[in-house]
Parts: structure tokens; C-alpha cells; sequence
């Protein structure tokens, strides 16, 4: 599973869109959909800040989303600060 289907996975997981997790992080819906949908071959990842507070929103591990290590957690989280 690459970083983009992890995401995607946790989005459904929650019940989010990219859009509120793009909001949630200070980022465009296009730089969340980029991720999602690496097309060229190339995996993209979120930055490791945006990794940590997209995890935190979608309640899942923060290396599970990075590498796929771990299982990922079920409760979702605020973003705090």
C-alpha cells in the first residue's frame, strides 16, 4: 500500500474529505489530492509536520501512515493549536 492509498484509507476511516483535511493542515485541496493521486510514479508524502496533524485529524498512527508500520488507530482527534 503506498502513502497515497494509506491516506485515502484513513480519510474514509474518518469520514473525511480532503478538503477538511487540507483545511485542518493549512494546505490546498490540490496539494492533499497531489498525494492521493500520484500519477507520474512518483509516491508523494506529505511534509513529517503535515503527516503528524493529518494523522492526529484522521486518528490514525503517525507511522503508520508514513511507512504502513503498526495498525492504524480507529478514534479521531482534534488538531490542538
Amino acid at each position: 500500500m503506498t502513502y497515497g492509498e494509506r491516506l485515502q484509507d484513513a480519510l474514509n476511516r474518518a469520514g473525511r474529505t480532503r478538503r477538511q483535511l487540507a483545511t485542518a493542515m493549512g494546505v490546498s485541496p490540490q496539494a492533499v489530492g497531489m498525494v492521493l493521486t500520484s500519477s507520474d510514479g512518483l509516491e508523494r508524502k506529505l511534509s513529517a509536520i503535515n503527516n503528524e496533524k493529518a494523522a492526529a485529524y484522521l486518528g490514525v498512527s503517525r507511522l503508520w501512515l508514513l511507512t504502513g508500520e503498526e495498525q492504524p488507530e480507529k478514534e479521531v482527534q482534534r488538531i490542538s493549536g
